[in-house]
């Protein structure tokens, strides 16, 4: 076990290799301190050896500071890197995201959130019916009203309400906000130049500069449907508040609402926290800056330290993720100490990104010219014969796919390894061929992304059946569609030349039945539903159904789960489900079994989780 002097030198060394405007932000451990740190600048080697800078030159202990970063994968990284120069006291440095730190908040002071004790955090399948019953209420002239698909703007109303809880906006914002941008469009001198009259424009002596109706009209009609929108998010909170649920952005609103009514709460947090650090200061939204800047206000020039970078920003639009960084810099009134030396890439990928980004007008050197921010390769082993970055143009996606699969076998074909090949994509649907082609020819691959398990297969074949008990046991004989797909589901071992024959002996049934010159013939009172004909063994050798004892114990096993719908929790009715329909047992022969069974167990703990929320299940 290494003591404290080893971890002193390994700090020691680290501190050593920092370069000067590295060392200039470590060392500024007192009052605000604002650092521009590009890609590849060594940020998280920054704030730990920062930390350790505290811990050697202060009376502060590690639990007097706190580290805020966006992701986990961020509080990870920090903490794994401040164990290797303070060893087991990393534990002690309070490191969270900004959701974590306001969740703990609460945990450690539940006695003052008793408004919030008993809400639970609101959960997808609840999401859902929260949107849907505010979209049910909505006019015919209401702006968002869809007629084919009426909850077409569920998750546009979701992104919406999310924005304007993490930048604090109200309906009044909307409306303040379009009567603006009329006013900008009215004029020549003050519309915004991507509204500008264009070639497109067949507008009659319009010139250059000139305000565009065409492209007004369609921000406009965009602008007022924001509006419309906008106005429910009261709506969306009541329904939140009357089901006793809270979701993902409230966490922090209630600690801001309790920071701003207590001041012994938030005295207490201003004590026990003596310096602060925040990790990609460039992705927090205005709520969370609202969050630190309570945290800070016990003083006018606080122990407060961000580092971000505005080209860097991906998480929301341009403009105002660099609002925060503006507003810190014009708050405390700092001078940025920018961090230009880059040990990840070479300086043809760095020139290649410069030309680039320069387009950006929202930059922070744009705002402040005396900022440099020309990114210097600094790498300790430099190529020798660095390649430049290629820019290729397809005709279209195809041909784009079978240019980048031939690059990637051209590769392999010259030595290189599979493992140092990637694709990098904006969207997972732009690579399913090439994901599809490389699965064929067996060219290993690891694709990694977030999976939806109600639109796996398995799953979705569940589901199904689930449907089709509750809609028959609303309403029987309406299900029939469902039926007939369920039937052909392998776990059931039914022919499909069976189901065929049963089809067809139903439909001649049919229409020998109906007599079209009666006017007392009834399709109800004369058609054979498909539940009566598959529990029917006369009907079903009539039809020339082979395997009739398949059929019938098919029958038998869906008539038992519609009765069990009635007696048992959805939970006990999915496990019957999957363990007498022999899914299990077809999962377990599967090629594909490890991965399955996790998908399905997945599903079952979802299902487990909203029937224990939910007493309706």
């Amino acid at each position: 076990m290494e003591t404290r002097d080893q971890y002193h030198a390994i700090w020691q060394k680290a501190y050593d290799n920092l370069n000067a405007s590295q060392k200039l932000a470590v060392n500024s451990i007192e009052g605000p301190v604002m650092a521009i740190a590009g890609p590849g600048t060594g940020k998280t080697q920054l704030l730990a050896v920062r930390i350790g800078k505290i811990l050697l030159e202060t009376d502060s202990a590690p639990q007097n500071i706190l580290c805020l970063t966006y992701t986990d994968a961020g509080v990870v990284a920090m903490r794994n890197r401040l164990l290797s120069f303070i060893g087991p006291e990393a534990y002690n440095v309070s490191i969270y995201t900004f959701h974590s730190f306001c969740n703990s908040v609460i945990k450690e002071n539940i006695g003052l959130f008793t408004d919030f004790r008993d809400l639970e955090q609101l959960s997808d399948i609840e999401e859902v019916d929260v949107y849907r019953s505010i979209i049910d209420r909505f006019g015919d002239d209401h702006l968002l009203k869809r007629y084919k698909d009426p909850y077409w703007e569920k998750g546009r109303l979701k992104s919406l309400f999310n924005l304007m809880k993490q930048e604090r906006w109200t309906h009044q914002t909307f409306v303040d906000a379009l009567e603006e941008f009329k006013v900008m469009c009215s004029s020549a001198e003050t519309v915004p130049p991507q509204f500008a009259w264009g070639r497109s424009d067949k507008a009659a002596n319009a010139k250059k500069g000139d305000p565009s109706q065409t492209k007004i009209s369609t921000a406009l009609e965009k602008y007022e449907k924001a509006v419309a929108a906008s106005a429910h998010l009261d709506d969306y909170q009541a329904a939140l508040a009357n089901r006793q649920r809270y979701d993902y952005q409230d966490m922090i609103l209630m600690v801001i609402k309790k920071f701003a009514e207590v001041d012994s709460l938030l005295g207490k947090y201003q004590e026990r926290f003596q310096y602060i650090l925040v990790d990609e200061y460039q992705d927090t939204n205005g709520a969370q800056n609202e969050l630190l800047f309570q945290l800070s206000s016990f003083d006018d020039s606080p122990n407060l330290f961000i580092v971000g970078d505005d080209d860097q920003s991906i998480f929301r639009f341009q403009g105002a993720n660099m609002s925060s960084i503006v507003d810190f810099k014009e708050k405390y009134n700092v001078k940025p100490i920018v961090l230009i030396n880059n040990y990840r890439s070479t300086q043809q990928i760095l020139d290649s990104a410069s030309k680039l980004i320069v387009n950006n007008q929202d930059r922070l050197v744009n705002k402040y010219p005396e900022l440099v921010k020309d990114l210097v390769e600094s790498r300790l082993e430099k190529l020798s014969n660095p390649s430049r970055p290629h820019l290729l143009e397809y005709e279209n996606p195809t041909c784009e796919e079978i240019g980048i699969i031939n690059q990637i076998i051209e590769l392999h074909g010259h030595g290189v390894p599979y493992k140092e090949m990637a694709i990098i994509y904006s969207k997972h649907k732009y690579v399913e061929n090439i994901v599809q082609y490389f699965t064929q020819k067996n060219i290993p691959l690891n694709i990694r992304r977030r999976v939806d398990v109600l639109k796996e297969v398995e799953v979705e074949k569940i589901v199904m059946i689930l449907n089709f008990l509750d809609i028959e046991s609303r309403k029987p004989n309406v299900g029939r569609d469902l039926l007939f797909k369920i039937m052909h589901f392998d776990y059931f071992n039914l022919k499909a030349l069976d189901i065929a024959m049963l089809s067809i002996a139903l439909k001649q049934g049919r229409e020998k039945d109906i007599d079209p010159d009666d006017e007392k013939s009834s399709k109800e009172e004369t058609y054979i539903h498909w539940r009566q004909a598959i529990s029917d063994p006369v009907f079903l050798q009539n039809a020339q159904v082979r395997d009739i004892e398949a059929i019938l114990a098919f029958s038998r096993i869906i008539e038992v789960w519609l009765t069990d719908l009635h007696n048992f929790t959805v939970q006990v009715l999915l496990q019957k489900i999957l363990t007498e329909s022999r899914c299990v047992d077809k999962l377990f022969s599967h090629p594909d079994k490890t991965w399955l069974l996790q998908v399905v167990n997945t599903f079952f703990d979802f299902v487990k989780d909203e029937s224990a929320k939910s007493k309706a299940y």
